[in-house]
């Protein structure tokens, strides 16, 4: 970094797409830097949907088209808001932003240092929508995973991987606070008992378990089902608590890992892709309680 140059204080909110606002899950389909000591305010968005069908494409009402549109139309009203002078000040952003109630929102918006802010929409954009994996890669120190020659993607052979990487991120988040490490929890309905290296309290309590789905769609599918036999036991229990899953996929398979999504969603298990990972920790951030 040049020590000539100057920072200045810059705010970020990611774009979600949440198709359903009780349920609050969403998928980060772009980045807004604003920038108000310049009067700068920029928006780059995905211009692919694939993530969004990983997560909601089984969804009767999924349509890359629409979506697209969508994407289009929210980019399109807040550059006009921000060209009628009408998102100035922080607390006029921060209105726009607590004033989106449909299919596209923005979170809060994070404060960040920014000294190039073309460089830096760039910056936030490749590591929090478009290729996150590639920036966790570059700082995993232990067990680290592979990265595909084809799809660019993580492959992880082993659940600790995932585990390594998802709390070496929340460290760097400074998230300890809003988590428990460890917990263990009796499971009657399974007759034994579980720990869980990442627990949070959000209303409910949520368990994050890491793990890896085999190559084929036998293994794949009969993991699947016995995650979904232990989500049951979990929200059975004197003080429910809900499974997510973040996964790492020895296949690269589109089919089965949406095969898989939508088998555990079924069951009310959340899945989190290894390549999705920053969304958890961003639901963590926001929901989570000390």
């Amino acid at each position: 970094m040049n020590d000539n140059l100057k920072s200045i204080k810059g705010y970020y909110s990611l774009l979600q797409y949440v198709p359903d606002l009780e349920r609050s899950e969403g998928v980060n389909v772009g980045i807004v830097l604003f920038c108000p000591d310049i009067q700068f305010l920029k928006i780059k968005t995905d211009p692919s949907n694939d993530r969004i069908r990983r997560f909601f494409g089984h969804d009767r009402e999924f349509n890359p088209a629409i979506l697209t549109a969508y994407k289009d139309i929210f980019s399109e009203r807040l550059e006009y808001e921000f060209s009628q002078r009408k998102l100035t000040t922080l607390a006029e952003f921060e209105h726009f932003v607590d004033t989106r109630a449909n299919v596209m929102l923005l979170t809060k918006p994070r404060w960040v240092k920014v000294y190039d802010p073309e460089a830096e929409l760039e910056h936030l954009f490749q590591t929090l929508v478009g290729t996150p994996v590639r920036a966790i890669a570059k700082t995993a120190s232990a067990e680290p995973a592979t990265i595909s020659a084809t799809s660019g993607q993580l492959i992880f052979t082993q659940p600790k991987e995932v585990k390594h990487l998802f709390t070496q991120k929340l460290t760097q988040r400074k998230l300890t606070a809003k988590i428990t490490s460890n917990l263990k929890l009796e499971l009657p309905l399974l007759k034994h008992t579980q720990t869980y290296p990442v627990a949070y309290h959000n209303g409910a309590l949520n368990v994050v378990k890491p793990v890896v789905f085999g190559e084929t769609e036998t293994k794949a599918s009969n993991h699947a089902c016995r995650l979904a036999v232990e989500g049951t036991a979990l929200r059975k229990l004197p003080e429910p608590a809900v499974l997510r899953v973040l996964a790492g996929f020895k296949s690269e398979n589109i089919d089965l890992i949406a095969q898989v999504t939508e088998l555990l969603g079924t069951f009310q298990v959340k899945l989190y892709r290894a390549d999705e990972m920053d969304m958890l920790i961003e639901e963590i951030e926001r929901n989570a309680h000390e």
